[in-house]
């Protein structure tokens, strides 16, 4: 963390409910952690692990079937929510509408939201029928802006 990062978010973090002890030896010193720990199985997991100096607040969000998304905010003059999302890999119909009725819901929270995470859509894959779903959902829906840089697994089509 000596790189002055002020938020850090993990998904897939593999964490068990009551199980905190790889979060407790991966922070810092000066920062703690916020984190939602596996619903059930593998895999999974998120966690935001901040500066203890930010004034953060959780931020409730609805369960939801498809993903696992905590959200906080960053109080101050200009209010952020942060939300990091898990998607498992499976295919599910219900997804788009779970993530846009979230998406609506944050956005009436507050004017800016930082979303980021596993989404497991190939978002390199502009043929793809989820990639094109999602992109005209999410400009559709609102101002938010998509952005990826490169997949993070070797996928050949």
């Amino acid at each position: 963390m000596d790189s002055k990062l002020d938020i850090l978010c993990l998904t897939e973090t593999w964490q068990q409910q009551n199980d905190f002890l790889h979060l407790n030896q991966a922070t810092p010193p000066g920062f703690v952690y916020f984190s939602k720990p596996c619903s059930s199985g593998r895999g999974g997991g998120l966690a935001l692990i901040h500066r203890k100096t930010l004034k953060i607040t959780p931020v409730p969000v609805t369960e939801l079937s498809t993903c696992e998304i905590p959200a906080v905010q960053l109080n101050g003059p200009s209010p952020t929510i942060v939300a990091v999302i898990y998607r498992p890999p499976k295919p599910s119909t219900a997804f788009l509408p779970e993530l846009t009725s979230i998406l609506t819901n944050l956005c009436a929270s507050s004017p800016n939201i930082i979303l980021m995470g596993a989404f497991n859509i190939h978002l390199d894959n502009p043929t793809n029928a989820l990639t094109m779903d999602l992109t005209l959902s999410w400009t559709a829906l609102t101002s938010l802006s998509l952005f990826h840089s490169r997949p993070t697994v070797k996928v050949t089509f």
